[in-house]
């Protein structure tokens, strides 16, 4: 934990902040919601920003970053808007925009700057792809515009290089037409014995690449410990074509069936200009909400999900057996959250690690300790984890939700942008006042 911090309310607060940390040459960090499963936004004896308390949201219609830009609609957020607040002032002007799964994600803080993801990033891509301007203030307390025309190489660096470069004050999202339908469905499917669970595992593996054929994506959860999987499926549609199509139910019917397994999964439909956050707040909380835990000690670690992999039969069977044989008490959780829409974006166009731009989705694992912090047999085991993955996977992970024992973290998170970043940093930065851990510059 920090040592001291300062609670900012308005921008005023941060470039005060900024400035009195680069004069004492303090070690410094920048918290917003606490939604950090990384512990960048802490550090033992650290002078700390908390930004928690800068809320509000701006609907803007026509709006231009640059003279030469098209005219968006967009929603501008300020550091600590959660994306259910997101979601729900869009619903309120009749849009949809991207933002995370769980409830406590902070729209304008770490979450764009990692790159961020959630449930309709195969619709609309990731985060960093939908921002079209920040205000920032930077290493030496000026507060700044950051577009494609101002700043230009540090608007690069903070689409998905991570909070190293400035303090987000602002963050202007792109958005779409609001659904006209998004069919939802959840549940939680318990199995008996663990030749059931495994054959439910299968299915679930097997039926990703035909599912999001059929526009179905979604977020699920395993544990060989206790042989069960809560499960959830997002079907939007922008025309209202699945409307009588009772396909969504006949594709989620494999999950029910499986000998030895029982559970039902709830449906629902939302209809009209509001369906995202109805769906969202009325039917997908019922299971994102007891899934968020806090204050625990758990080590996480991510890899990406490659399309190549969901083609491929063989390497499938490989993450069946990486699930499969996960320690009882180890969390597997696959996430929908990529491809389509974020595949359409050039490799070069912000600053993630360019295997995104091939990724069908991304899955984490978590292994928990005491309260008293990391322990030798957690590292140990997370690191077995981590090795077997890059066997099953490959190696390239999710900044926002990577490991800190990560062997080669910079080529992981970043891959051949790293160098960039560097030289962004030091353009930027040069004296290192953001610092934080496995952060650009960290070495």
């Amino acid at each position: 934990m920090s040592s001291y911090s300062v609670n900012a309310t308005q921008v005023d607060d941060i470039v005060t902040t900024v400035q009195f940390a680069k004069k004492h040459n303090l070690k410094f960090r920048i918290k917003n919601t606490g939604h950090d499963y990384t512990g960048r936004s802490a550090g033992e004896g650290s002078f700390a920003l908390w930004t928690r308390h800068m809320k509000g949201i701006e609907y803007l219609e026509s709006f231009k970053a640059c003279p030469d830009s098209n005219t968006e609609n967009v929603l501008a957020v300020s550091p600590a808007t959660l994306v259910e607040e997101l979601y729900a002032v869009g619903a309120q002007h009749g849009v949809v925009t991207t933002g995370g799964f769980a409830p406590t994600v902070g729209a304008g803080g770490g979450f764009p700057l990692g790159g961020g993801t959630g449930p309709l990033g195969n619709y609309l891509g990731l985060a960093v792809d939908n921002i079209v301007q920040f205000e920032v203030v930077t290493a030496d307390g000026s507060k700044g515009i950051v577009n494609e025309c101002t700043n230009i190489d540090l608007f690069w660096a903070l689409r998905g290089g991570g909070g190293a470069f400035a303090v987000t004050t602002k963050v202007y999202y792109k958005t779409y037409p609001a659904f006209e339908l998004v069919q939802t469905a959840l549940g939680i499917v318990q199995c008996a014995t663990r030749e059931s669970w495994v054959e439910l595992i299968t299915r679930m593996v097997n039926a990703q690449g035909s599912l999001r054929k059929e526009g179905i994506t979604g977020v699920w959860q395993s544990d060989r410990g206790n042989l069960r999987v809560p499960m959830i499926f997002i079907r939007p549609s922008v025309n209202g074509s699945a409307e009588a199509d009772s396909g969504f139910r006949d594709s989620l019917a494999q999950f029910q069936n499986v000998t030895g397994c029982g559970g039902t999964l709830n449906l629902q439909k939302f209809n009209g200009p509001t369906s995202w956050n109805d769906a969202y707040q009325k039917h997908l909380m019922i299971l994102l909400s007891p899934s968020l835990p806090t204050g625990i000690n758990v080590g996480t670690t991510s890899r990406l999900i490659s399309n190549d992999l969901i083609d491929d039969k063989a390497k499938l069977q490989k993450v069946i057996e990486y699930i499969i044989n996960l320690d009882p008490g180890v969390s597997f959780l696959w996430q929908n959250a990529v491809g389509d829409a974020s595949s359409k974006i050039s490799t070069e166009a912000t600053a993630v690690h360019p295997a995104w731009r091939n990724a069908f989705a991304f899955f984490d694992v978590s292994v928990r300790g005491p309260w008293s912090g990391m322990i030798g047999a957690q590292s140990t085991l997370l690191r077995e984890i981590q090795d077997d993955a890059d066997e099953a996977f490959g190696t390239a992970i999710y900044y926002n939700e990577m490991s800190m024992l990560e062997k080669d973290w910079q080529n992981q998170a970043f891959g051949s942008n790293y160098l960039r970043l560097l030289e962004t940093k030091e353009k930027y930065d040069p004296t290192g006042v953001f610092s934080c851990r496995r952060c650009v510059g960290s070495e």
